[in-house]
């Protein structure tokens, strides 16, 4: 009984309604700007002939038609934005979880299915249900949304570290391997037009080993689930997370908006806060 208090205790701590309001606020606020920016390509579906229906869409052969893609951003945009600020919340929760979940999984259809709109498309779920909830018992379901949050955020990097090592095995920590990485990208920026870092060719000048490099991403995605450990954990996980994505934005040009915002990374920090607290 006692194991089942502390485990019970640990998934569902007591947070305010603030600690939660400040991640809802900002994970919607980061979602509209990202959905706005890229507006012109959430909402074209591009080559037919790459559609493969995911998520929402498995069911999906084709496309949905440019104007009803359209409408669903709007819907998206729309029902995000006001939840993000508490307008009718047992309303715009499930419209923004639905129209969220079906737009990103559009835009993960079109060919490529992208870590970037994954991700906040499960914690949007997550903000949405927590939201419709709080009437019912603030500091509880607040806490268990949170730590929800941070569990979907350390689940995907863990589940991340695994694949490498499925797919590649020992080859991800060898120097190639990332140098290919890295100059992938360039190479891709310079065939759309675009421009590469140009630390890409300052990098092997600097003395880091890519070797190095690479061990350092694999144990950081390895050791995401310490992130849950405690408070001190949590921040200094969620920290290096960030320089991580930072620096894989500075070399490759890849913006990994979610945790670069700290909209994956505010429920890590805060439900292992609360949960401190919670002991104390």
């Amino acid at each position: 009984m006692r194991i089942l208090n502390v485990v019970t205790r640990w998934l569902v701590p007591r947070a305010t309604a603030a600690d939660f309001l400040m991640w809802r606020r900002w994970a919607g606020a980061v979602l509209v700007v990202y959905l706005v920016v890229r507006a012109p390509a959430v909402t074209d579906v591009g080559d037919q002939a790459f559609f493969d229906g995911v998520g929402a869409f498995w069911w999906a052969s084709m496309p949905l038609e440019i104007p009803a893609l359209r409408i669903l951003w709007g819907t998206a945009v729309v029902s995000i934005a006001a939840l993000a600020w508490g307008l009718a919340p047992r309303v715009t929760g499930p419209v923004a979880a639905i129209a969220g979940l079906l737009i990103l999984s559009h835009r993960s259809s079109l060919g490529q299915i992208l870590w970037f709109d994954t991700v906040p498309a499960l914690h949007l779920l997550v903000i949405a249900v927590t939201a419709s909830l709080l009437a019912v018992d603030a500091e509880r379901i607040a806490g268990w949304g949170l730590r929800l949050g941070a569990l979907v955020t350390v689940a995907t990097y863990a589940v991340s570290g695994v694949t490498k090592l499925r797919v590649s095995g020992i080859d991800w920590v060898d120097a190639p391997a990332l140098d290919r990485h890295i100059a992938f990208s360039a190479a891709r920026a310079e065939s759309l037009g675009g421009r590469p870092s140009p630390l890409v060719d300052w990098l092997p000048n600097l003395g880091v080993s890519s070797t190095l490099l690479a061990v350092v991403v694999l144990a950081l995605e390895l050791a995401a689930p310490l992130a849950l450990v405690g408070r001190r954990s949590a921040v200094i996980w969620s920290v290096l997370i960030w320089l991580m994505h930072a620096t894989i934005a500075a070399t490759m040009f890849v913006v990994f908006h979610w945790p670069l915002t700290g909209a994956a990374l505010v429920p890590v920090v805060l439900a292992a806060t609360t949960a401190t607290d919670d002991r104390s």
